[in-house]
């Protein structure tokens, strides 16, 4: 991650030390200048995720330098440091991704707000995004990741909109990122499958006879690590009561065990639902998960927004999935504006996972620089919406 911070006083000021350590143990660069001139000219060198700005520099105009980085490139967070009282011009109207008084600056929220805007977005398309519900997510996601604990995490969320995603960066952030990230589907399959595959179990050795040797299930295996648990509210009543008691008591059974064969879990869970509904713990296909259960993750939601409600965020996230996926056809270059209309103005039932697979076909399918309306079918020519 690469962050520009344009303040010709970063040196004298307290916090900047504080910041200075969370980047270097975040592997997070900061390219600092005073020259308004020679910020705009290292990001337009790319590779920049963000710009921290004082705008109250004495070789430069903040307003003037603020409309000059946003015009150069529109999904560039820059985050605005007042030293003044007044915020006037007010610059979350011109656009700005977030504004800091210096005089009572809290130091620990900026550091959020960096990290949250600049989000690992060019890696992930699933998490890329600049409207307001994905901003809201990559906030709580750094929040969960590195003030959460070892608290359970329930991430709810339709099919495709990314809830794995969230997972996966929740794992990468948190101080469990060097351990391992198991990931356990719980719909399909028999509750006494589900039961073995999650706690363990023991089981006859085949060396010897007189033995019990212990097979471990995904608990086990997620040691040091995350487990995440995929529509967990596919489980049955009874499987959902075992987890909330190994949540609660922080200790479990495996199949086949007893007392002497109590385990104390070592890994955090995060439980991933269909979205929420209007009465707790249901969610919207109506499934419904145990009230105990729901009580022990339930502390800090992380609610992930479906595609249709974000779609000023389409063309960035097209982008990224046709840079992605274009070792198929190095000619195509974007999409036609037509194209385009069409996309951020369809619902998407499919989620990011739906847009994905129009990127692959328009690939297969389209010639030319740009991509033109063949690839689209039936239902993205309905009544724009």
């Amino acid at each position: 991650m690469k962050i520009v911070v344009v303040d010709p006083l970063w040196s004298e000021r307290e916090f900047s030390q504080e910041l200075n350590r969370w980047a270097l143990t975040s592997s997070v660069k900061l390219l600092v200048t005073g020259d308004g001139g020679k910020a705009i000219q290292t990001v337009r060198e790319g590779d920049v995720d963000l710009v921290l700005l004082n705008v109250e520099g004495e070789n430069y105009d903040g307003r003037k330098l603020f409309k000059k980085l946003k015009n150069h490139q529109n999904y560039l967070p820059v985050v605005i440091l007042i030293p003044g009282k007044d915020s006037s011009p007010s610059y979350f109207k011109l656009g700005a991704d977030g504004t800091f008084f210096i005089s009572n600056l809290d130091v620990d929220l900026l550091i959020s707000t960096i990290a949250s805007l600049a989000l690992s977005e060019m890696d992930d398309p699933f998490l890329a995004g600049r409207s307001d519900a994905l901003r809201t997510l990559r906030n709580h996601i750094y929040s969960v990741s590195k003030f959460g604990g070892e608290l359970p995490v329930l991430v709810r969320g339709g099919f495709g909109s990314g809830r794995e995603h969230v997972a996966r960066e929740i794992h990468r952030l948190s101080q469990r990122g060097k351990g391992p990230f198991v990931r356990f589907i719980c719909g399909g399959y028999t509750s006494d499958f589900l039961e073995r595959q999650l706690f363990g179990r023991f089981e006859k050795s085949r060396e010897s006879a007189d033995k019990d040797e212990f097979i471990p299930g995904a608990i086990a295996r997620a040691s040091g690590g995350i487990l995440y648990m995929e529509d967990a509210d596919t489980l049955s009543p009874e499987l959902q009561m075992r987890l909330a008691t190994t949540l609660k008591t922080g200790e479990y059974f495996p199949q086949g065990g007893n007392e002497a064969n109590r385990m104390r879990p070592d890994c955090q869970l995060i439980l991933s639902t269909g979205p929420a509904t209007a009465e707790p713990g249901v969610t919207r296909h109506g499934r419904r998960m145990e009230e105990e259960l729901f009580a022990v993750i339930s502390s800090f939601p992380l609610d992930v927004p479906d595609l249709k409600d974000r779609h000023d965020d389409i063309p960035l996230i097209s982008s990224l999935f046709l840079a992605r996926h274009n070792n198929m056809n190095l000619n195509i270059q974007g999409f036609s504006d037509q194209v385009m209309v069409r996309l951020t103005r369809y619902s998407f039932p499919g989620n990011l996972v739906e847009l994905e697979n129009l990127v692959r076909r328009a690939l297969i399918i389209s010639r030319g620089d740009h991509s033109d309306s063949r690839f689209l079918g039936e239902e993205h020519f309905a009544p724009l919406i």
